[in-house]
């Protein structure tokens, strides 16, 4: 699995892998489409097998936490590549859309807000009329995108439809994220004024911080925005 994911990851950002033999490839940079990717300006020699990197000092050992795997993998995620899709199933009159949002509450890193509220995912699926579809059909291929054709102002109505239902659900997201934080930052805060009336150690100070704090990621969950993160198309085959 992890050499099949590497050689897809290498053909999206145009590494060259010439496979050399067995599990090692060599890597060359030449083609790279995004100068982002990872990857140094000289060829580099990979192996997906452990014994081949122990017997060469000279191969890079390749496994999901490896730095280029795993910068490749964010460079993917942060890109707008692969974000927008169209599939076709059988038996399907009409259309799917599927639109995935993400809830993302942008505060300062010191107030550790992905501890409560960590970008959530809403997956929001509608049929073509509008009304929502619980589930998805199961058996998915190719789509061909010339059946959409004249279709672009419904699809933005109901992209439009699908932020308002995922809208819908955000409040409930808010309020969990806040019960959360008040529930282990309100211990803190009650722990520490217990010990403050038989420690004097304990200064008020860091009461009032941590008071602070409650109240600045209260005020960062409401301020929580949604953002259209990808969408998929689904087409009747045949």
């Amino acid at each position: 699995q992890l050499g099949l994911y590497l050689r897809r990851l290498f053909d999206q950002f145009g590494v060259h892998a010439e496979h050399l033999t067995g599990r090692d490839y060599l890597l060359v940079p030449g083609h790279l489409f995004d100068t982002a990717f990872p990857l140094g300006k000289e060829p580099l020699r990979i192996t997906c097998d452990r014994r081949q990197a122990l017997a060469r000092e000279d191969i890079a050992l390749m496994s999901w936490d490896h730095p280029l795997l795993a910068g490749g993998m964010d460079l993917l995620l942060g890109s707008e590549k692969g974000n927008s899709a169209v599939a076709a199933a059988e038996g399907l009159k009409g259309f799917l859309l599927q639109a995935v949002f993400l809830l993302e509450c942008v505060a300062p890193p010191r107030l550790e807000a992905g501890r409560f509220l960590p970008p959530t995912p809403i997956s929001i699926l509608l049929k073509d009329d509008g009304r929502e579809q619980a589930v998805r059909p199961p058996r998915l291929r190719d789509g061909p995108s010339l059946q959409l054709a004249g279709a672009a102002p419904r699809i933005q109505s109901l992209l439009a439809a699908a932020r308002e239902r995922a809208g819908a659900q955000v409040p409930e997201i808010q309020q969990q994220a806040q019960a959360e934080m008040r529930a282990s930052l309100g211990a803190e805060r009650d722990r520490l004024r217990a010990l403050r009336k038989v420690n004097d150690h304990i200064r008020p100070e860091e009461i009032a911080a941590l008071e602070q704090r409650m109240a600045e990621l209260e005020q960062a969950f409401a301020r929580a925005e949604l953002r259209l993160d990808a969408v998929l198309l689904i087409v009747g085959a045949g």
